[in-house]
């Protein structure tokens, strides 16, 4: 999935997050 993920559980603005 590249898809630019902003969750405060996994991640704040990442581009490639599972």
């Amino acid at each position: 999935m590249e898809k630019p993920v902003i969750d405060e559980d996994l991640c704040t603005g990442c581009e490639i997050c599972i």
